[in-house]
């Protein structure tokens, strides 16, 4: 455990429970497998602290560290870059798209259209969400 944690820099901040007399609850979604564990009564406040601990659409999550010690990007800055490369490949490599595109000949292409039926409701949503944390910010500054 202690191997998979290492790259997740938000449970090296104080709020993971110690030892084995906390239970933790392995639950697995789809292809994720999420670990619940009990949380402290100030976890609202370390959480919102924590380096690599984003709130994504009403969820805490820890995100991995990048190479190099780089702080893990926000998730709106991951989608923007999914998106944006996905955006060169339609005007400028037609012939690739195509080809990643056609549920006929490419493995690639359920997921691409996946991954785009739900970046139309997400990005939304995690703009609404991270528009609405920068406001409340300013607001109790």
């Amino acid at each position: 455990m202690e191997a998979f944690i290492a790259d997740y820099p938000a449970l090296h901040e104080g709020w993971f429970p110690p030892g084995d007399d906390q239970p933790m609850a392995p639950v697995t979604i789809g292809d994720a497998l999420q670990l619940v564990y009990p949380c402290s009564p100030t976890w609202p406040d370390i959480a919102d602290s924590a380096r690599g601990m984003h709130t994504y659409l009403g969820t805490s999550y820890a995100f991995p560290e990048l190479p190099g010690g780089v702080v893990p990007p926000h998730p709106l800055v991951v989608w923007w870059a999914v998106l944006f490369a996905l955006s060169m490949l339609a005007p400028y490599e037609p012939d690739r798209w195509t080809k990643h595109t056609s549920v006929a000949s490419s493995p690639e292409a359920v997921p691409v259209e996946n991954l785009l039926n739900s970046a139309m409701s997400t990005v939304p949503q995690a703009l609404l969400q991270a528009f609405t944390q920068l406001l409340d910010q300013h607001a109790t500054q």
